[in-house]
């Protein structure tokens, strides 16, 4: 077999006319998940409690640090949350919170009072 150039073998059809990108958005029949679509899609960056709990870390003083990651598409991005007792952990009765642009892996107490 000879090599071929993947932009010759893969190339768009030259009868290929999709309809433009802001009929296709929310088009279930002809979904457009490119990127301009994705970009196009308002993110819901409310603090909440995601799926994806990455870790949870207790201090002598049974403090607890929560770290949920959004991890759904093309942006990911975490929450950390601190409660003082267990019987109450959501997203409204957190002690703090904090949302990052990256994700959350891993978290540590190195004192009572100093999270890592």
């Amino acid at each position: 077999m000879f090599p071929q150039r993947s932009s010759v073998t893969y190339r768009t059809p030259a009868t290929h006319q999709p309809p433009p990108a802001k009929e296709l958005a929310d088009n279930v029949d002809y979904p457009n998940l490119n990127v301009a679509d994705m970009n196009a899609r308002l993110e819901n960056l409310t603090p909440r409690l995601h799926d994806c709990f990455d870790s949870i870390s207790m201090n002598e003083l049974q403090h607890f640090a929560l770290a949920t990651n959004h991890r759904e598409g093309a942006q990911w991005w975490g929450m950390l949350f601190g409660y003082n007792q267990t019987d109450h952990m959501a997203v409204d009765n957190a002690d703090f919170k904090l949302q990052c642009e990256c994700t959350v892996n891993i978290l540590r107490y190195a004192d009572n009072n100093v999270l890592l």
